[in-house]
């Protein structure tokens, strides 16, 4: 399963994803099924063109990991039986530690809309 590990306003459904492949993980290994949640960060992939997201900061400018990258740790930590990866470059693993560990505020921060005084300040 794939689930992304960026945070902000929609990352509830990452985060089910993430618990359902985990729980999932657990119910089906006495039957000798593996399950491997792969959290992959910003990947070259056309899905930003097919999401219409072209102008955004995921948009072409933007540095992604190599989906053949992705796909192959994904791969191997499903061969090797991890329960879940971080997939992508040493920046994108550094994130996901780093998100552990930061307070939900400060990582919706980024990506939650303007508050009303900061809009009144703005357009005065």
């Amino acid at each position: 399963m794939m689930v992304k590990i960026r945070h902000g306003p929609s990352k509830k459904i990452p985060e089910i994803t993430r618990m359902f492949a985990l729980g999932l993980r657990e119910e089906l290994r006495e039957h000798g099924v593996t399950v491997t949640c792969l959290m992959p960060g910003a990947t070259d992939s056309n899905l930003h063109a097919s999401a219409g997201m072209n102008n955004t900061a995921f948009g072409p400018g933007m540095k992604k990991n190599s989906r053949k990258e992705v796909a192959r740790q994904g791969f191997l930590a499903l061969m090797n039986r991890r329960a879940e990866v971080v997939g992508g470059d040493a920046a994108t693993k550094r994130t996901a530690i780093e998100h552990r560990f930061l307070p939900e505020t400060y990582k919706a921060a980024p990506v939650a809309p303007p508050s009303p005084s900061h809009v009144l300040s703005t357009c005065r």
